[in-house]
């Protein structure tokens, strides 16, 4: 039997049941994993929980619009990373409003990780702007945090992509 930190979240909160509730649709459903061990437990859960952030319909190869993923996980009682409002992106005139909007606080700390702007099937991460994130960030996520922006003298760049 598996015995990782995601299937005891996983059972814990049931999403096997709700699944099955829903009728086991032909998805798979994207989250987060937070917790005691992992990235130093930033928001200070006491024990591992899931954050659902998206759903892909198998059958259809796309993901779930948000309204269809907030009305899923809504019926099914699937916890999600925390929500924000819609927003047109056509009010931001420079990175400095994305990140200005990326700096707010997550769940239960100061300054969340980012946040995260959707359209369609188009997904776009900004990350916090307040502070270099570096506490708490797996080596992954500061490998490629590095690759799409530096740090000089505490203010934020961004590097050309290379596509």
């Amino acid at each position: 039997a598996d015995r990782s930190h995601f299937w005891f979240a996983l059972q814990n909160m049931k999403w096997i049941e709700k699944l099955e509730e829903a009728g086991y649709p032909n998805i798979a459903l994207q989250a987060e994993l937070m917790g005691p061990g992992v990235q130093k437990n930033r928001e200070g859960l006491q024990q591992h929980e899931l954050f659902c952030f998206r759903i892909f319909n198998i059958d259809t190869q796309k993901f779930y619009t948000d309204e269809e993923f907030q009305t899923f996980c809504s019926t099914y009682g699937i916890q999600t990373v925390p929500q924000c409002e819609v927003l047109n992106l056509e009010g931001y005139q420079s990175v400095k409003d994305f990140l200005a909007d990326a700096d707010r606080p997550s769940i239960s700390h100061a300054v969340a990780e980012g946040i995260v702007f959707k359209e369609g099937q188009t997904v776009m991460l900004i990350f916090a702007a307040k502070e270099q994130l570096t506490e708490g960030l797996s080596k992954t996520l500061k490998a490629v945090t590095a690759k799409a922006a530096k740090w000089p003298k505490g203010e934020l760049t961004f590097k050309a992509s290379k596509e």
